[in-house]
């Protein structure tokens, strides 16, 4: 990957980036609000790529209401290619996009990239992840304090378990 961009607070938080203006920028999504604008004003084709026939429907629903002007080429559901992901690479070749909009979900969206990178004509891939998780910002939120939770349970566990069954490293375990 050329670029990655932080879609949530938390993650941020989590890597120790505080900056006010950064925060608020995620919060914002303010990068793919730029990008769509971008892509609309200069009337490049995107093509939408999904899991489902419904998911693309929803994302290009959302997208159209979003950014009226947007040029949708086409898209494609993965479900449909049954076993053949080169149907899925000459639809979109076909189409001659410029920007791919995935909403596959984790990992078939990086293993899919990864596979057919080579073979894609367009100038830009534009990841969303699932559509359940980037619409729902409580849902992601809840995901990542039970992923942090889950770190600092296994980092409190692994100190126990090698430890002496002290909790906190240097101190004594007083149990007879």
């Amino acid at each position: 990957l050329d670029l990655s961009v932080i879609g949530e607070k938390e993650i941020m938080q989590a890597a120790k980036i505080h900056t006010m203006q950064r925060l608020k920028e995620t919060e914002e999504d303010d990068f793919s609000v730029e990008l769509f604008k971008r892509i609309e004003r200069n009337k490049k084709k995107v093509f939408l790529l999904g899991e489902t026939e419904e998911e693309v429907r929803q994302v290009q629903d959302e997208l159209k209401a979003r950014y009226p002007r947007l040029v949708i080429a086409g898209g494609y559901a993965v479900e449909n290619s049954i076993g053949d992901p080169e149907a899925v690479i000459n639809e979109m070749n076909g189409l001659i996009p410029d920007v791919v909009v995935s909403v596959l979900p984790t990992p078939m969206q990086e293993h899919f990239f990864w596979e057919h990178r080579t073979k894609m004509n367009a100038a830009l891939w534009y990841g969303l992840g699932s559509p359940g998780l980037h619409r729902d910002p409580h849902r992601v939120r809840g995901f990542f304090k039970s992923l942090m939770h889950l770190g600092r349970l296994k980092n409190s566990m692994s100190r126990y378990g090698d430890g002496l069954g002290s909790a906190e490293p240097g101190t004594e375990d007083k149990r007879a």
